[in-house]
């Protein structure tokens, strides 16, 4: 569905070879579809500044999940900001697909936002006065899909996270579960390859939050997704196929035992709507 893409443009900045890339990255980095390198994001606060991401490296291979946790105020969704292109680094480097998000145009970027990106944020950000059917297809109609092929896109993916029957009530008609639900289906509208999930349970309770990330977990699998989630649910965290942690600027590993983790793709789609 998505259209080409100009991401692989010659005047885009190439991916380094392994020399100079730091030991916690320097693993065969054939099969990486991201990779970040020395990753710095700073802010003023009056007198001081603020640096939450403070040269960060990481890579997450294509079709890993990948869960990131971290007290609030870390900086979990401003790392999740930098490699979906919506903020821009103070330093450092961020490839997809080997080519450097620096070296692309505002038009590239914003086909990179468009196409390669899906985002589910904690709260859905859905348009009141549009059905269900209509938020999920509205990245389509921005990239002027036709109406109709849009729709019927959209009620697909509807059907696939259990909303098929809801497609024409209103988003205010829907209950919080659903509402992440259609969020979800919008951010898979345009078969991106890279999900970021941004507290994507935290307005849930805990029956619905799990039904969430089984979701999430299925249609990783479903879809051939690579997928980082920020989350401050540890059990939904646990479940990922890689546990990060963000704190003082910094990403460690979590080691864990292989009893502990459920794998991604091993997870089934829920039956219960929430």
């Amino acid at each position: 569905m998505a259209a080409p893409s100009s991401l692989g443009v010659s005047g885009a900045a190439p991916f380094p070879g392994q020399p100079g890339i730091p030991a916690s990255i320097s693993r065969d980095s054939s099969t990486d579809l991201l990779n970040v390198q020395a990753l710095r994001r700073s802010f003023p606060s009056g007198p001081a500044t603020i640096t939450p991401i403070d040269g960060v490296d990481f890579s997450v291979r294509s079709g890993e999940m990948v869960a990131i946790i971290g007290p609030s105020g870390a900086g979990k969704s401003t790392f999740l900001h930098l490699l979906a292109a919506l903020d821009t680094p103070t330093s450092g480097a961020i490839y997809f697909e080997r080519n450097s998000l620096e070296s692309l145009s505002e038009h590239e970027l914003s086909e990179y936002r468009g196409q390669k990106i899906g985002f589910v944020w904690q709260r859905h950000h859905l348009l009141p006065d549009f059905t269900a059917v209509e938020n999920v297809a509205m990245p389509l109609f921005i990239l002027g899909i036709r109406r109709e092929a849009a729709l019927r896109r959209s009620q697909d993916l509807l059907h696939e996270v259990g909303l098929g029957d809801r497609g024409h009530h209103r988003a205010g008609e829907l209950s919080g579960g659903e509402q992440q639900r259609v969020a979800i289906a919008r951010a898979l509208v345009g078969d991106p390859k890279l999900l970021l999930a941004d507290e994507p349970t935290g307005d849930l309770d805990e029956h619905n939050a799990e039904l969430i990330f089984e979701l999430i977990a299925s249609l990783h699998s479903t879809h051939r997704l690579t997928s980082i989630l920020a989350t401050h649910n540890l059990s939904i965290a646990g479940k990922a196929d890689r546990l990060l942690k963000l704190e003082h600027g910094k990403l460690s590993a979590i080691a864990r035992t292989s009893e502990a983790k459920a794998p991604a793709a091993q997870a089934k789609a829920p039956e219960d709507r929430g």
